[in-house]
């Protein structure tokens, strides 16, 4: 069963967890793209690419429920706790990039659109973690 957050709960999270959390979360979708980039120079296409398809739904999946709990963190500074939201939610968006063109090349279609928006989210989420970085100091 997986617990849920309701907007009245508190969510005792520290900023240096969620930090650290938000940082391991990045290097996992840093490791994905570059298995998904290896395979497809490896196999040309994505038709037997369903662990990798299913590693990056659950790091979309796990993201998305790491924004819920940070967004919930009562005690975690209000501008930080945006920013770190931010973050997160563009790490999110960049592993559901990476899902859906997996998904849709392995269906027939074309994966470069939905890469093309992975991509553009990890060049925004660089400006946006160094703001994040800039407010923990």
């Amino acid at each position: 069963m997986r617990a849920s957050v309701k907007a009245d709960e508190k969510v005792i999270l520290t900023t240096e967890e969620a930090m650290l959390r938000k940082t391991e979360y990045r290097a996992e979708l840093d490791m994905l793209v570059l298995d998904v980039n290896n395979h497809l120079k490896r196999e040309g296409s994505f038709k037997k690419a369903d662990e990798l398809i299913d590693r990056a739904y659950k790091l979309h999946m796990g993201l998305n429920h790491f924004r819920i709990q940070v967004a919930h963190a009562n005690n975690i500074k209000p501008k930080v706790r945006q920013q770190l939201v931010q973050v997160i939610a563009l790490i999110a968006d960049g592993a559901d990039g990476i899902y859906r063109g997996m998904t849709s090349a392995r269906n027939g279609g074309d994966y470069e659109a939905d890469f093309r928006y992975s991509t553009a989210c990890t060049e925004a989420l660089a400006v946006e973690d160094d703001a994040l970085e800039a407010l923990i100091k």
